[in-house]
C-alpha cells in the first residue's frame, strides 16, 4: 500500500487503489467492521508496515479484562471495553437482530452469542418480517429507523399476522414519543442506543425467560 494511500483504509467504502475494486470486487467494508469490532472488544486493528506489491502487516489487539461495554452507537470513536468471558445466560435462546447498521448487528450478534444466544439478522423491516414468520424465534430485536420498512411498520405487521413472542424496540433515538409509537405498534419494551451489554442481556433475559422456560420444557 503506497503511503499516500493508507489514510483511506479505514474509511467506509473506501479501499487504497480504484484498481482494487475493479480487480478484485468489495465493497471497502471490511477494514472499518474489522477495527470497529476491535474497539467494541477494548483494541484496536492498525497498520504495521507496508511495503507496495509484497504485502502488509496489520495489528489487532483486543482488551480482555472484565469490563461494561456500550453497544448500538455507530458515531462513537472511542475504545469500548468488553469481557471476552463466555456466558450462558441465554444459553438455547434464539434471537433475531434488525439492523440495518452493519457494524451494530456486528456487536450485537458478537455479545449475544458470547451468552450463549443462536442468532440470526436482518438488515431492514421487510426482511425482519419474512424470516420472524418462517423461523422460531424467541425474541426479536428490531432497529426503528431501516430502509424499505422501518420497525414501526415491521412490528405492526408481525402482530397483524399473529406473531407472539416479545419484539424489543432499539433506537437513537430516546424520547418518550419515540418509545410510546414503538409500543403502539407493537413492541412490547424500548432501549435507546447506545445500549451496555448487561443491560441488553438482562432486559433479554426479562422478556423471553417465560417463552424460553416453555420451550425447554417440551
Amino acid at each position: 500500500i503506497k503511503a499516500d494511500e493508507v489514510c483511506r483504509l479505514f474509511q467506509p467504502f473506501g479501499q487504497a487503489s480504484n484498481s482494487t475494486a475493479r480487480k478484485y470486487g468489495g465493497t471497502g467494508l471490511g477494514l472499518v467492521l474489522a477495527r470497529r469490532l476491535a474497539n467494541a472488544l477494548g483494541g484496536d486493528v492498525a497498520l504495521k508496515e507496508s511495503e507496495p506489491n509484497t504485502g502488509s502487516t496489520f495489528v489487532v489487539t483486543i482488551d480482555h479484562s472484565d469490563k461494561t461495554s456500550t453497544l448500538g452507537d455507530s458515531s462513537y470513536e472511542a475504545p469500548h471495553e468488553l469481557s471476552l468471558t463466555t456466558w450462558t445466560e441465554l444459553e438455547g435462546s434464539c434471537i433475531l437482530i434488525a439492523d440495518d447498521a452493519l457494524d451494530n448487528l456486528l456487536l450485537f450478534s458478537t455479545v449475544l452469542r458470547a451468552h450463549g444466544a443462536i442468532v440470526d439478522t436482518a438488515v431492514d423491516g421487510f426482511e425482519a418480517v419474512e424470516k420472524a414468520l418462517r423461523n422460531t424465534y424467541d425474541i426479536i430485536l428490531l432497529d426503528l429507523q431501516m430502509p424499505v420498512k422501518d420497525g414501526f411498520a415491521a412490528a405492526n405487521e408481525l402482530r397483524r399476522r399473529g406473531f407472539t413472542k416479545p419484539i424489543l424496540a432499539l433506537t437513537a433515538m430516546a424520547m418518550a414519543e419515540e418509545r410510546a409509537k414503538a409500543i403502539e405498534a407493537g413492541c412490547d419494551d424500548h432501549l435507546s442506543k447506545p445500549v451496555k451489554a448487561e443491560q441488553l442481556v438482562q432486559k433479554i433475559v426479562q422478556m423471553s425467560g417465560t417463552h424460553l422456560d416453555a420451550r425447554l420444557m417440551q
